[in-house]
């Protein structure tokens, strides 16, 4: 399967009409952290620059118990915007996969 070169480069959607679709939506994030993650107040920090729909709160732990998932809901207005919150979750110290 050939790669997108649009999606890699962060230009998706291609156009503004495809975008217009898609954007603004609400998305549910799942943030996977370490078992002893110290950082809701940074997480929070971040998310309070944002339109957040659904609130954070903890949710499920990995079966081995290494892991668990925050949850929380942002209303997104643009790619840009959900680029930035991507980078932004991603930074905290601590965060191992953004869903």
């Amino acid at each position: 399967m050939a790669s997108d070169d649009s999606a890699a480069s962060g230009a998706w959607p291609a156009d503004a009409a495809q975008a217009a679709r898609l954007y603004p939506a609400e998305v549910p994030f799942r943030i996977v952290v370490v078992r002893d993650f110290a950082g809701e107040a940074a997480l929070r920090q971040v998310l309070a620059a944002y339109e957040v729909t659904a609130p954070l709160a903890p949710g499920t732990v990995s079966a081995g118990g290494r892991y668990c998932a925050w949850r929380v809901s942002v209303r997104i207005r643009d790619r840009a915007e959900m680029l930035r919150i991507d980078r932004e979750l991603r930074a905290v110290a601590g965060v191992r996969l953004l869903l």
